[in-house]
């Protein structure tokens, strides 16, 4: 898997990338991790075809954050708008019996993210990255 993601840490992120489906097929998926709890979109997924290279970014604006990518077209939105605030220092901290268990305090990023669940030191190759914000 490969892709982008907008990262806090290990138990809040959103990561849009691209994968195979069960058939083998490259398919193009968001998956989430809010206070450590999984979710993948597989029926918001999209077949990619013989597509080998796309544009993936994502834009976030107040609290919301949303993914988009380019197949070549022009850019589409991925998905529904996401809620940022996964991503602040407050949402992170985590209190349990009215005592910090974990401090929020690393802070959000935006990045590139290939993961080999397979173990066989698959590599994922990016030709360019870029960050910019707006007025």
């Amino acid at each position: 898997m490969a892709g982008i993601t907008a990262y806090y840490n290990t138990r809040n992120w959103y990561y849009l990338y691209v994968t195979a489906d069960d058939h083998g097929q490259a398919v193009l998926r968001a998956a989430s991790c809010d206070q450590g709890v999984l979710s993948v979109d597989e029926a918001g997924q999209e077949p990619l075809g013989a597509i080998t290279r796309l544009r993936l970014g994502l834009d976030i604006d107040g609290a919301d954050l949303r993914f988009r990518y380019d197949l070549g077209r022009g850019w589409r939105p991925f998905g529904p708008p996401l809620d940022a605030t996964v991503l602040s220092d407050e949402h992170a901290e985590h209190i349990e019996d009215g005592r910090i268990r974990s401090l929020g305090f690393t802070g959000a990023f935006v990045g590139q993210w290939a993961w080999d669940l397979t173990g066989g030191s698959h590599h994922a190759d990016f030709d360019e990255a870029k960050y910019h914000t707006l007025p």
